[in-house]
């Protein structure tokens, strides 16, 4: 008997065998996906680390040199619980949120404010105890931000943040970077009594822009590192190395300590401890907190909008590189979760950075593990290179901040400065949001982030405002200038042209509130107040109105009633948000029913010829032209009259007739003396058609017909019992041959209305292209 299995084979299906790759190859891929999102948060750690010592230092500067180990921890407790939280909880799978600058500000300018203020605890603290009051109503106020934050998420409004008004957000950033700036530049001089009353500090200034110089330039240079970790180590082995044997143009430096500044120092340890809960629970029960609550509310209102804003924007750009949707709801939401617990642990807010995201996502970070990442090598660095970090120079750190500051600058409000001046013809353009950055910008930097916050908000509503009344607006024109589509003979186009401005046509555009709408009131009341019988507002680009403004609309339309001017309106009644505000805000009821027309051409046509009957009521009141009076006759002597009436032929049509039809033959030109006509072009492969314009009694159609005897171009319908003449093209081939003379004084009065409906057109085409 022989064996079902080889001698040498294992007893094993041999479908089973090759299964190990992929389990290999998913091991492999695992284990690869997990040493990119460690890149990317150790790239995210080198980046962020200046930063969680600058703002740290920033948001303690108020009390001085003995709190600085404190100061460099609060930056870091954000980077640490802050970040690791935010990246856990969030809606933005590999942003990285750390210390916000907007919060280490504020955090400074709140124990600024209560140095102010101490007396009002004298009865409840000792001296002593008032400096940690200080700090921790400053961890109440980021506690609050966040708190804040995680009611935006709530209520879903982070739609909303992302449309605060840019300028704003540029004039804050400016003056947050300025702040900065100034501060460290305040650390490099010193002021004296006595001319020339500052003494720049050289060889620490020199220092710190040699390491503002090597941040901002060093990545071009050095690649595959990040910037500031360069600066930082140059920065510091040049501070090393002239303090401890370095020469200066050959000479041995002396007092290399008191010119170059000192240390850090010891910034003692990390305590991860929610401490800070209860002692923000006993300060809420203080007696002198009502009397600051309202700034503290407003404060950590303002930290909020700035750092949800940022982290937004932040969002938005990690959305782009990963081209994976965010949910900016629960984006916020988490970062107010994470601030609310970072400041329980003693941490200032943080935030999305884009520098650190985009740094993360580069070095290979895609998921949230990336942020987890970020949080955990910061927390264990600060552990192992603690007393490293005690070692960094002053004047390193201040040039980190310089570079911090500069790069915290709203690059796109300076190219708007600078088009301000480089574009006059523009500058209108420009003005607006140049004046709100700078407002913001000086406010912040003289008063404090809150109120910076505050005005520039209040600023750009006005400025919105403005704008939106004026730009509600498209264009005017009177009925002069500009006639209906219906076509009428020569001496009813010069009443109308004459007496013509009596109409007025205003369009809108964009969306029509209360603001807009006074000013649109004030600009009806100065028409009729100008004797204009007629106002035609055209509504067909108008995308929404409020319900104020139809109550403005209707009170304008009582004080026009008294002046004796009608009130019209167009494109009114389009089954759209506009027609339905405007019917249940009750302005069609108390308009009269021939006030609403389906377009602006149908409302022209009806007050012309309102004002022809009350202008010129003998070419109105006719029943029927006589045919002498035609325009299109004008010129012929009564003999020449004679031989062409011979020629034309009476017809009738009623209401509804079809006189011609499009693609038709085109055999006779007629001349309407009573009645009207439409002229109604089928548009081909859709089932639907358009009325181009009207023919009125004096006017004629089918003049092609005597020249090239071309298809019909359109079908012509009579509106009314409509009277006209036909005449023939062959009775017109036999006029040229037996009467000359006359034939070419008809086709000269027919050129000449060819020429006045090729400008019609000619406006028309314009008025397209508009």
């Amino acid at each position: 008997m022989t064996s079902n299995h080889s001698s040498g084979s294992p007893d094993i299906p041999e479908q089973a065998q090759p299964e190990t790759q992929p389990q290999q190859a998913r091991a492999s891929s695992s284990l690869g996906r997990w040493r990119a999102e460690l890149a990317g948060g150790l790239a995210a750690t080198i980046i962020g680390l200046p930063k969680n010592i600058a703002y740290g230092l920033i948001a303690f500067a108020p009390l001085g040199a003995l709190f600085v180990s404190e100061g460099i921890m609060v930056g870091f407790v954000a980077a640490i619980v802050g970040g690791g939280l935010a990246a856990l909880l969030g809606g933005t799978p590999a942003l990285i949120s750390g210390p916000s600058p907007a919060a280490a500000l504020v955090f400074a300018s709140v124990l600024q404010q209560l140095s102010a203020v101490a007396p009002q605890f004298a009865s409840e603290l000792s001296p002593e105890a008032y400096t940690t009051v200080m700090i921790v109503v400053g961890f109440l106020v980021m506690a609050l931000a966040g708190l804040w934050q995680v009611m935006f998420g709530f209520f879903r409004l982070g739609n909303l943040i992302k449309f605060t008004p840019y300028p704003v957000i540029a004039g804050l950033l400016n003056g947050l970077a300025l702040l900065v700036l100034l501060n460290e530049l305040g650390n490099l001089v010193s002021l004296t009594g006595a001319f020339p009353f500052i003494i720049l500090q050289w060889e620490r200034t020199l220092l710190a822009l040699l390491v503002t110089a090597i941040a901002l330039f060093g990545g071009r240079v050095v690649r595959g590192l990040p910037s500031v970790l360069v600066a930082l180590v140059v920065g510091s082995g040049v501070y090393y190395g002239l303090r401890y044997g370095g020469l200066l143009l050959g000479m041995r430096w002396t007092n290399a300590e008191l010119r170059l500044g000192g240390r850090l120092g010891d910034i003692g340890s990390l305590r991860l401890s929610p401490r800070y809960f209860t002692d923000i629970w006993q300060v809420l029960s203080l007696n002198g907190m009502l009397d600051i609550f309202s700034f503290v509310i407003t404060a950590a209102l303002s930290v909020a909008l700035l750092a949800s804003t940022k982290t937004l924007l932040a969002a938005l750009n990690v959305q782009n590189l990963s081209r994976r949707r965010s949910n900016v709801n629960r984006e916020l939401m988490a970062q107010g979760v994470a601030n609310i617990v970072a400041a329980g642990f003693g941490g200032i807010a943080s935030e999305g950075s884009f520098g650190q995201s985009v740094g993360n996502y580069q070095a290979g970070g895609r998921t949230r593990l990336s942020g987890v990442a970020w949080s955990l090598l910061t927390l264990v660095g600060i552990y192992l290179f603690g007393p490293l970090i005690g070692l960094i120079p002053d004047a390193v750190v201040s040039g980190l901040l310089i570079y911090v500051a500069l790069t915290m600058t709203d690059r796109w409000s300076l190219s708007l400065l600078v088009n301000v001046v480089r574009r006059p013809r523009q500058r209108q353009v420009f003005l607006a949001d140049s004046l709100v950055i700078v407002l913001v910008t000086l406010v912040t930097i003289a008063t404090n982030l809150t109120t910076g916050v505050a005005t520039g908000v209040l600023v750009s509503i006005v400025v919105f405002v403005i704008k939106m009344s004026k730009a509600i607006v498209r264009r005017r024109y009177d009925g002069s200038s500009r006639h209906s589509k219906k076509q009428r003979d020569e001496r009813a186009l010069d009443v109308l042209t004459e007496h013509g401005n009596a109409i007025h046509v205003i369009e809108l555009e964009g969306s029509l509130f209360f603001a807009s709408a006074d000013a649109l009131a004030l600009e009806l009341d100065t028409l009729a107040g100008l004797g204009v019988g007629a106002i035609i507002l055209d509504m067909k680009r108008l995308q929404d109105i409020d319900l104020s403004s139809v109550r403005v609309l209707e009170q304008a339309h009582a004080r026009l009633g008294d002046s004796s001017c009608q009130l019209a309106l167009s494109y009114a009644r389009a089954n759209t948000l506009v027609e339905q505000t405007l019917e249940s805000g009750g302005l069609f009821a108390s308009l009269p029913e021939h006030a609403c027309f389906t377009d602006t051409d149908a409302a022209l046509e009806y007050f012309e010829d309102s004002l022809l009957k009350h202008k010129a009521p003998q070419i109105s009141s006719r029943v029927e032209l006589d045919l002498a009076d035609v325009p299109i006759f004008s010129g012929l002597r009564k003999a020449e009259f004679e031989v062409l009436h011979n020629l034309l032929h009476r017809q009738h049509y009623t209401k509804g007739q079809r006189i011609v039809h499009q693609g038709a033959p085109g055999d006779a030109m007629f001349v309407i003396t009573r009645g009207l006509a439409d002229v109604i072009l089928e548009i081909p492969d859709s089932g639907r058609s358009k009325r181009l314009s009207s023919l009125a009694a004096g006017t004629f159609f089918g003049e092609l017909a005597l020249l090239d005897q071309s298809p019909r171009s359109a079908n012509i319908d009579a509106t009314q019992y409509l009277v006209c003449y036909r005449l023939d093209a062959t009775d017109f081939e036999r006029l040229q041959s037996s009467h000359p003379a006359i034939s070419m004084k008809l086709l000269t009065n027919i050129s000449r209305t060819l020429t006045t409906r090729l400008r019609y057109a000619n406006e028309t085409i314009s008025e397209l292209e508009v």
